[in-house]
């Protein structure tokens, strides 16, 4: 299954379904593969233990550790949670720290990894759970392991089914994300399985406690949100969905929409803040939002659309009664890159990182995918790829994956294909691998 996203829209139709393997073991990876580049870590073959595919990048503790997902592979298949802690040659030893897939517990994580302020890791798994739906779990530390627990099971009908992208967590410890089914049954909820909700999770005691603080209405309020949330200081989350929106795109299915959810005491009063068109202005966004919080301004991207066909870089900036959208880059196709569906990176000076999934060189003629960069150049912006993953083995399809900066300037970044060893899923252009954490030097 070489796009994710077309199993996330085949989910439409019926319970979702992820099969691959993949593997654990304890290793020190960390090879030069193109200039500016370096594997910290290539995922193992198919049937060692190891953990495959990883999608939705990297997060890092404060000593450097390096913490992520698989969706698939594990002792169990169901996917796993890792670990990259740095030794002192400068290499990272890689150890699976959780695998998901034993009875009730979560199974094919769909997120990142979010860390509270206690340390606790928390993420979200599509699959698994008392009814299947999905689940939220927590990973605590004792000594030299990790404890992992369900904090909830989604099951069907309005609390949500479902969950994907990485969680926000507030300084409260309150946990936010969104589930991509369930909630509104109303007009074509009802025909899809429900449109998603945003939901919150709070401490109570020693569980937590959920609600939901939005259900997507479906029409021109969106249908299935795809991305977690980004929040900014006000408590203020955003939020996309990846169709609705403006009747007239995509034979009335819409081109998807960015919503905002203000606190408004113990509730939150929604608004629609941007409607996709599907033309030059972008179309089916699919990434979580970066919020710029000196000025309101929001960034993102979309698959599709733009002034080419494949994809924009785009931006939200409030003003007067409401947010005014300018698309900072529109993606060609093949050299050029398509299907950009990660968050963006917002850096000194207002310059944008980012990846396109698939495009630039290698791979068969279907391009590996690349990093990017977009620096500012008076009110407009200069492109540049940073880097192309292009012989495979140092990566294939950055696809979900946010760039996580350090302060010497490197980027960190995981591929869900590539690394050069066999896997049961392979990557574009036939390209093996089971994927790669890597770094691209300043």
């Amino acid at each position: 299954m070489r796009n994710l996203r077309t199993f996330l829209m085949l989910a439409l139709g019926g319970a979702a379904t992820l099969l691959l393997g993949g593997a654990t073991a304890l290793r020190s990876a960390a090879t030069a593969a193109t200039p500016g580049e370096r594997i910290l870590y290539a995922f193992a073959e198919h049937g060692t233990g190891d953990g495959a595919g990883p999608l939705t990048g990297v997060v890092a503790d404060r000593a450097g550790t390096l913490f992520g997902t698989t969706t698939f592979g594990g002792a169990y298949g169901g996917g796993a949670v890792f670990e990259l802690r740095p030794a002192r040659d400068g290499t990272y030893r890689e150890r699976i720290i959780h695998s998901f897939g034993a009875p009730g517990d979560g199974a094919t994580p769909a997120g990142g990894i979010a860390v509270a302020a206690s340390g606790a890791l928390y993420t979200v798994t599509i699959q698994g759970g008392a009814t299947n739906a999905g689940t939220v779990v927590e990973l605590r530390r004792a000594g030299e392991t990790y404890r992992e627990r369900v904090v909830f099971d989604f099951g069907p009908g309005s609390v949500g089914n479902q969950p994907l992208g990485t969680p926000v967590i507030d300084g409260a410890g309150n946990v936010f994300g969104v589930t991509q089914f369930g909630g509104s049954f109303n007009g074509i909820c009802g025909r899809v399985g429900g449109c998603g909700v945003v939901f919150e999770l709070s401490p109570q005691g020693k569980g937590f406690a959920e609600r939901t603080i939005y259900a997507l209405p479906g029409g021109t309020g969106g249908i299935l949100p795809q991305a977690g949330l980004a929040s900014d200081n006000a408590g203020n989350l955003y939020g996309t969905a990846y169709a609705g929106g403006d009747p007239s795109c995509d034979g009335g299915g819409g081109c998807g929409v960015v919503f905002k959810l203000q606190p408004k005491g113990k509730a939150y009063s929604a608004t629609t803040i941007y409607a996709f068109h599907g033309g030059s202005d972008g179309a089916t966004p699919f990434s979580a939002l970066t919020v710029d919080e000196a000025s309101g301004t929001l960034y993102g991207t979309t698959e599709y659309g733009g002034g080419n066909c494949c994809g924009t870089v785009y931006r939200l900036a409030p003003g007067g009664s409401g947010y005014g959208e300018s698309v900072l880059h529109s993606f060609h196709g093949g050299l050029g890159g398509l299907l950009p569906q990660a968050p963006v990176l917002l850096a000194r000076g207002g310059v944008i990182y980012g990846t396109a999934d698939i495009g630039g060189k290698g791979c068969g003629g279907v391009g590996c995918g690349f990093v990017f960069k977009m620096t500012p150049q008076g009110s407009q912006y200069a492109f540049s790829v940073v880097h192309y993953f292009a012989s495979g083995k140092d990566g294939a399809e950055p696809q979900w994956s946010p760039l996580l900066p350090d302060s010497s300037g490197a980027l960190y970044g995981t591929t869900r294909s590539g690394g050069g060893r066999k896997c049961g899923d392979g990557g574009p252009g036939g390209t093996l691998g089971c994927g790669v954490v890597f770094r691209l030097e300043p």
